[in-house]
């Protein structure tokens, strides 16, 4: 079973406990429905390395060839049940505060904080969240390049809560 990040392969490679526990869940899951056994986990980063960018770019079907030899984006992680449960509850927590609008997004500085070469939280994280759409600190984050010139969608974040909910029922 692999499941695919968006994450750069180093980054993913520095951290796998931040995917272990997802995969896992997915793994038991697997196994108790389908009644099968699997034969490796491993998480796939699908950003194409800079080598391989510049080899496309260059055009010479040598240097393409030899870039994708080099590439290796499969990450395996072993797979482990013995935390699924603690996962799963864990999990349903966070959606019972969302649900009760308990839950509080990072604060915008966290969202800015550059990570060395990984970027921002709001590039690696919040991009690749499905929620960011309506996360009050990225619409925030979001307004702040709308202002620079740089974003396409920061108008939709301009609509207020009660707007975009009423938009929602049409």
């Amino acid at each position: 079973m692999y499941d695919l990040k968006t994450h750069e392969l180093e980054f993913v490679r520095d951290n796998i406990g931040l995917y272990r526990d997802q995969l896992n869940v997915y793994a038991y899951i697997w196994q108790n429905l389908r009644g099968e056994r699997l034969d490796e986990t491993a998480v796939i980063a699908t950003p194409v390395p800079d080598a391989l960018s510049a080899a496309i770019r260059s055009g010479d079907p040598a240097l393409i060839a030899a870039a994708l030899d080099k590439w290796n984006p499969v990450v395996p992680i072993a797979f482990d049940a013995t935390n699924v449960q603690k996962t799963i509850a864990d999990f349903a927590k966070l959606v019972d505060s969302i649900e009760d609008r308990e839950f509080h997004p990072q604060p915008i500085v966290e969202l800015t904080k550059r990570e060395g070469k990984r970027g921002t939280f709001a590039t690696r994280v919040c991009r690749n969240c499905d929620m960011r759409f309506s996360c009050s600190s990225y619409r925030e984050y979001a307004r702040g390049y709308k202002d620079r010139g740089r974003s396409k969608f920061a108008d939709f974040y301009d609509l207020d809560a009660d707007e975009g909910e009423s938009l929602a029922r049409l």
